[in-house]
């Protein structure tokens, strides 16, 4: 059996409490008592609201989690009515990064601020996804371009989500 790491317990923690920050613990009891053969309490809310916090729990747990999503949002095959159309969002319309945070990757990437690198720069992004979001802007030169800005971290992010995933599985 596999040992889980010190630094994940803390994800471990974050990812129980955004589950119960969105209400998902009537879920667990439901299938809790059903393990039991005990008769489930019943549902709160429709299919509908129930996507919605799904969703809105794998937006706030980050972007392995928003990439689960994605996944699953092709997949109405094995979901419940509404949850893949819920999930659809995932996509291309994910939280966009603060702009003080697209200012450091573009200083990052291309060794110049954002007014240095374009001469005109749309901090509001054309499409925002789980990994990275995509910006207009013009060069001084003035060829319009998309910028492809990844996430900060995303690599360490997903690394360490991945293998608290593999450690639970292995459960």
């Amino acid at each position: 059996m596999a040992f889980l790491p010190f630094a994940s317990l803390g994800r471990l923690r974050q990812i129980t409490a955004v589950v119960a920050r969105h209400g998902l613990d009537h879920y667990f009891e439901r299938r809790r008592a059903r393990a039991k053969g005990k008769e489930a309490p019943a549902a709160e809310e429709g299919i509908p609201a129930a996507a919605r916090r799904f969703r809105a729990i794998l937006e706030d747990l980050g972007p392995t989690f928003i990439k689960f999503g994605q996944v699953l949002s092709t997949r109405a095959d094995v979901l419940p009515p509404g949850f893949a159309e819920a999930l659809a969002g995932l996509q291309d319309d994910c939280p966009a990064m603060p702009a003080a945070d697209v200012e450091k990757a573009v200083k990052a990437g291309l060794g110049k601020t954002i007014a240095e690198a374009f001469r005109d720069f749309d901090v509001k992004p054309v499409a925002s996804a789980s990994i990275a979001q995509v910006h207009r802007a013009v060069t001084h030169e003035g060829d319009e371009v998309a910028v492809k800005i990844q996430r900060p971290g995303i690599r360490r992010k997903i690394t360490r989500d991945l293998d608290l995933l593999r450690y639970l599985a292995e459960l």
